[in-house]
């Protein structure tokens, strides 16, 4: 088991390289990298979604169940969190920590790396787990940067995100057991299988953004990654395993929850006018920190589920 997980985090590591080469070297440009984000946005985890719920996990409905409240937990105690952890840093800086630490790149980063370390039934569970994220990104995220809200235009834009669409009917395939058919499932599958690939090579031109002649470092970011990274997910770990949830529901949610800040929060930052520096130092910081946090809690996790 640990050295498939070996192979498997090398394997990313590769790929992140590839696009933080791509990056430096010019070949990624800005424009690329907008691209390939809607093309993994609207097009292959929507994808990678609905394949996730042709897995076999029996007619008990109670794990749906259970994954949605420990998915509501989790955003209920990242909010808690960013409420009142970050209230005496300035305000021009306050709502970049509290929207990074209520909007990790779970959906982003989260559902391949379910896949890759749990397994199709992984993908399954953190898509099931991430609805409730989706909600909180467009209402709890937001109210980090404006009060002046339009809730009508948050709820239309929430359902009809491509994630929450391909989550719905991959639910509704799921219970009504529907068989696809071959030529639509091939589809679905081949876009699926380049989840993996394109979300960390496009994790590597987040990190190919880093100016070495600029320093990265301050206590505030450094506290915030390891509130992120380590402090998030412990608590989530403790309080399964103190309800004796199932390893692998456990697994899934503490690894949705130890991604780094989502590459949304410097364009956030940059909408609402505050220090978009600082996001970006944010979101490169912690998505490199985290290429050291998320193997070792993948290695607790599996070693639970063994």
């Amino acid at each position: 088991m640990f050295n498939s997980l070996i192979s498997l985090m090398v394997m990313m590591f590769l790929l992140i390289l590839i696009g933080f080469m791509l990056r430096k070297t010019g070949k990624f440009t800005d424009a690329g990298k907008k691209t390939v984000v809607d093309l993994i946005l609207y097009v292959i985890i929507p994808a990678n979604i609905i394949k996730s719920f042709s897995a076999e996990i029996g007619d008990d409905a109670t794990f749906f169940v259970t994954i949605i409240l420990v998915g509501i937990f989790s955003n209920l105690l990242q909010i808690v969190i960013a409420k009142f952890v970050y209230r005496k840093l300035p305000e021009d800086i306050r709502s970049i920590y509290r929207y990074s630490t209520i909007v990790p790149n779970s959906g982003f980063i989260g559902i391949p790396l379910a896949e890759s370390v749990f397994g199709i039934i992984g993908l399954t569970y953190a898509s099931i787990s991430l609805i409730p994220n989706r909600f909180v990104v467009w209402t709890g995220g937001v109210t980090c940067f404006s009060t002046e809200l339009d809730y009508k235009k948050m709820i239309k834009e929430t359902l009809t995100h491509p994630c929450i669409i391909a989550t719905f009917i991959g639910i509704f395939i799921m219970f009504a057991k529907i068989t696809l058919p071959e030529p639509i499932l091939q589809t679905i599958t081949t876009c699926s299988n380049a989840c993996t690939s394109l979300t960390m090579i496009y994790v590597g031109t987040i990190l190919g953004d880093i100016n070495f002649k600029e320093s990265l470092f301050s206590k505030s970011i450094f506290n915030f990654c390891i509130m992120r990274l380590i402090i998030i997910p412990a608590i989530i770990y403790m309080v399964c395993t103190a309800f004796s949830m199932e390893p692998l529901i456990t697994g899934v949610s503490v690894i949705l929850c130890a991604t780094p800040a989502g590459s949304t929060t410097s364009i956030m930052a940059s909408k609402y006018g505050a220090n978009e520096k600082v996001a970006t130092k944010i979101v490169i910081l912690s998505t490199a920190l985290s290429l050291i946090t998320i193997p070792l809690w993948s290695i607790i996790l599996l070693s639970a589920i063994k």
